[in-house]
């Protein structure tokens, strides 16, 4: 130990010096642009899918089967198209 402390010269030299970096690192604006696009469509998409499968209403006719198990025995057609009681006169 004696003999350690008497040196002169320390256990650490600098090869090079740091030079600081052209560009920065982060925040990288185009890449974080595209990410948030990304996770936004996704989830958005995500949530749609989410809400239209928790969504229990009655759509079409084999929807009442499917979702009571009870036959279904009638249907009534679409309703038509509402006919206009007065036309225009033309001049």
């Amino acid at each position: 130990m004696r003999l350690e402390s008497q040196l002169d010269q320390g256990t650490v030299a600098v090869l090079a010096p740091a030079m600081p970096p052209l560009d920065p690192a982060r925040p990288r604006p185009l890449l974080n642009t595209i990410a948030a696009l990304l996770f936004g469509l996704a989830s958005g998409m995500g949530l749609a899918v989410a809400l239209e499968w928790r969504d229990r209403r009655v759509r079409s006719a084999s929807d009442i089967p499917a979702a009571t198990g009870v036959v279904l025995l009638a249907e009534f057609p679409a309703p038509r198209r509402a006919r206009f009681l007065f036309r225009p006169q033309a001049a």
